[in-house]
């Protein structure tokens, strides 16, 4: 892996309902070199899990109809499967927020607006890169 290139070859599940946040976080993502797969809301990204589950899922906090909660729920109760580091992104910074999210057992949290080098940093972690 070059440093340059720290997600070199990582299958990344992103699910963001926000267009310029999906496409902000895609263009980290395959600058860094990961393999992308992505879904515009919970239902669609769990739909691709249960295709391909991916090394990372990185997913919205806040989505209409189902939220990542609800998505990662999804992916903990799916049978045979062990289940990948989740990654909440949010725009829920209070520390209230924050302590629930890493409370329910995501890897890790990232507030908006994002950094990529930050983003980049916590995702290579949980996929054991760093």
């Amino acid at each position: 892996m070059a440093a340059d290139k720290p997600l070199a070859g990582l299958s990344i599940l992103l699910v963001e309902d926000d267009a310029d946040s999906r496409d902000l976080l895609s263009l980290v993502f395959l600058h860094a070199a990961a393999t992308l797969t992505t879904a515009s809301n919970a239902t669609d990204g769990y739909a691709l899990y249960t295709v391909s589950p991916p090394a990372v899922v990185v997913t919205d906090i806040a989505m209409p109809h189902r939220d990542g909660f609800w998505l990662f729920n999804a992916i903990r109760s799916t049978p045979g499967t062990a289940p990948p580091p989740v990654v909440a992104v949010t725009a829920l910074a209070m520390p209230k927020e924050r302590e629930a999210i890493l409370a329910a057992g995501f890897a890790a949290y990232v507030v908006k607006p994002l950094d990529a080098d930050e983003v980049i940093a916590v995702v290579a972690r949980c996929a054991g890169r760093g």
